[in-house]
């Protein structure tokens, strides 16, 4: 994955985890426990958010591959993020129903764990699933070597099926075969849907 689209992934989930706090608030306080939304209730939601924002960039939360890494910052991003949000409750003795905030912590929880577990599966098919693309190089030279290194360090979905060039440059590269001369390389490309 690049990195522009891992940037927009991240922005994304970290996009997701906000309005998820959010509308569990707001579902609760409007259409399950039918609270009255107070001044209270209102610093409590922009604290809520306010504590996510820090316990994510805490622990880097959005920034990293999505896999068990990430599931364990989530984790620990969540507690970070009771844990303060308890702490803010005892301190400032707002009159806040304890079943609401239980059932906040809960929803929250458990929308973080399904959307992660979900991210961690489409990341698994993804790789499982990728698509190479054929490629074939013409010319060979240092410039062709250190792109086939390139390509072979960056882990793309690239596969190069070989290289064209004069019989006498046979053995310039060891990992790509010579496949033939220049004049050879678009009747070769047709035939192998590259």
């Amino acid at each position: 994955m690049s990195n522009p689209s891992k940037n927009y992934h991240s922005f994304s989930i970290a996009v997701f985890d906000f309005i998820a706090i959010n509308f569990t608030f707001f579902l609760l306080t409007t259409q399950i426990m039918m609270v009255i939304l107070t001044t209270s209730y209102l610093i409590l939601v922009a604290f809520l958010n306010i504590i996510w924002v820090i316990s994510s960039y805490l622990f880097r939360l959005y920034i990293g591959e999505y896999n068990s890494g990430f599931f364990k910052r989530t984790i620990k991003t969540f507690f970070l993020f009771i844990a303060t949000v308890t702490l803010f409750i005892f301190f400032y003795h707002y009159n806040y129903s304890r079943l609401f905030i239980v059932l906040v912590f809960i929803i929250i929880f458990c929308i973080l764990i399904i959307s992660r577990t979900i991210l961690f599966f489409l990341d698994y098919f993804q790789k499982q699933y990728t698509i190479e693309k054929k490629a074939i190089i013409i010319g060979c030279n240092d410039s062709t070597r250190k792109l086939i290194e390139h390509i072979n360090i960056s882990k793309s979905s690239i596969k190069i099926m070989g290289c064209f060039d004069s019989p006498e440059k046979k053995n310039f590269l060891q990992d790509v075969p010579l496949i033939g001369d220049f004049n050879k390389a678009k009747e070769y490309a047709i035939n192998n849907n590259i």
